[in-house]
């Protein structure tokens, strides 16, 4: 046990284990309800496990995607995803305050957002603008009808 996972316990002394909280306020037990891993000590679970977020975490706002190079972090709490470095599964459960966490599979959540078209294609709401060069249309610079 890490010392924030340590200081964390010994806060909560005294409450119901399943109020054991981390300083980052994830809990500190795994949920009996859900399958889940402990990744510093379980193996990687299986490819069909496309992405990961801790228990109790909201994968929106932090989850670990499975890339070909490692786990990455997404989600509205990640600055600049594509600029940091990917980390290994026994990292994907450890907090900002070095605790680590057990985490739950997010495929199916990551997956249906991820998969929606965020943008709508250019070509549906943007007009192409002119080719230079073009010819002239049949009407004159000033608007007026040719001929």
């Amino acid at each position: 046990m890490n010392r924030a996972t340590e200081s964390s316990l010994s806060e909560a002394a005294g409450n119901d284990v399943t109020e054991r909280r981390c300083r980052c306020h994830l809990p500190l037990v795994p949920p009996d309800e859900l399958p889940h891993w402990w990744p510093q000590r379980d193996p990687e679970p299986g490819e069909q496990v496309l992405a990961v977020t801790p228990y109790q975490q909201n994968p929106e706002f932090l989850r670990l995607v499975r890339l070909r190079d490692g786990w990455h972090h997404r989600g509205s709490d990640t600055d600049h995803p594509d600029a940091t470095p990917p980390v290994p599964w026994a990292d994907t459960g450890r907090c900002w305050a070095g605790a680590h966490h057990a985490v739950v599979d997010a495929t199916e959540l990551v997956a249906s957002a991820e998969q929606r078209p965020h943008l709508v294609a250019l070509t549906d709401t943007i007009t192409p603008p002119p080719v230079i060069g073009s010819p002239p249309s049949p009407e004159g610079a000033d608007g007026a009808d040719a001929g």
